[in-house]
């Protein structure tokens, strides 16, 4: 199922991974808008089958600062 929560959420246009065994999304948006991407990606995740663990975690690009 983690795969294809995974493979869902790549198609949505999500950095997702498996990461110690969760789902882990990995965020490089602005900082206003990381809960709403977390709670969509929930929802993208939970209709693909998986209703497992998940997380989120704020990466920035290479050169990049995120201050908004």
């Amino acid at each position: 199922m983690r795969e294809k929560a995974i493979q869902a959420l790549k198609e949505k246009g999500y950095e997702a991974v498996e990461e110690n065994a969760v789902l882990m999304i990995l965020y490089d948006g602005p900082a206003r808008l990381f809960q709403k991407a977390f709670n969509d990606a929930k929802k993208i995740a939970a209709a693909s089958g998986y209703l497992c663990s998940i997380g989120i975690r704020q990466v920035q690009k290479e050169g990049e600062s995120h201050s908004d």
